[in-house]
């Protein structure tokens, strides 16, 4: 059970360094261009995993660029816009809140 396991850890290491370099970007994978890692990972399994998570793997993981992020625009209440606080008027009775 126990020589089974690292065989399997090499094998996991693998297709997750597989899945990892075909999902990076094109653009930001590092020394080598990623069909290459891609034939250095199948051709050599781990050295090929370790240069592609030491070499080649883009800084940050698998970030988007920042044109395709969709940053939230900030709350605005209603008393924010300006045509809202004209039509709204205090309903206050005479001489509340004035101060003598």
């Amino acid at each position: 059970m126990v020589s089974q396991l690292l065989p399997m850890m090499f094998l996991a290491l693998w297709v997750l360094t597989i899945a990892d370099a075909s999902f990076a970007n094109a653009e930001r994978t590092r020394k080598l261009p990623k069909s290459g890692w891609l034939m250095l990972i199948v051709c050599l399994p781990v050295l090929g995993s370790i240069g592609w998570a030491w070499l080649g793997r883009p800084r940050g993981g698998l970030r988007r660029s920042d044109n395709d992020i969709q940053r939230p625009r900030p709350f605005k209440g209603p008393e924010d816009d300006p045509a809202w606080v004209v039509t709204t008027k205090p309903s206050l009775p005479l001489g509340v809140g004035q101060q003598d």
